[in-house]
């Protein structure tokens, strides 16, 4: 569907967003179908994805000293906002944000926000 009808793959998937993530994803144009339909052609990344949320992580999470900040978005309908906060309670050195009305795209609505302190600003 994401090759052959690229538009109602964007639609499809920006039904549940809220308003402002919908519109960053069409605002990026064939990048989502692109993703889609490469998940869809090699799923070995998105498999790997999935084991790696429930299998053993081979390491304690407490002990990574690296400060690590988690964000969440409490819209968002596909990771619930218990995994976030709880991953951050694992973490040694973490923070939580919680974006209040941001869904699952923040890495799209808020990537600057994210990315910021990653590259000294």
């Amino acid at each position: 569907m994401a090759r052959s009808t690229p538009a109602l793959a964007t639609r499809l998937t920006c039904v549940d967003l809220p308003a402002h993530e919908a519109a960053a994803v069409r605002a990026q144009g064939a990048w989502l179908p692109r993703t889609l339909e490469e998940g869809v052609r090699n799923s070995l990344g998105v498999i790997d994805e999935y084991r790696a949320m429930v299998s053993p992580w081979g390491f304690d999470p407490a002990g990574v000293s690296a400060s690590v900040a988690v964000h969440q978005g409490s819209a968002d309908k596909l990771v619930p906002q218990s995994w976030g906060r709880d991953l951050a309670a694992m973490l040694g050195n973490a923070t939580f944000h919680l974006h209040a009305g941001d869904g699952h795209m923040i890495g799209l609505t808020k990537r600057a926000e994210v990315l910021a302190p990653l590259v000294g600003q």
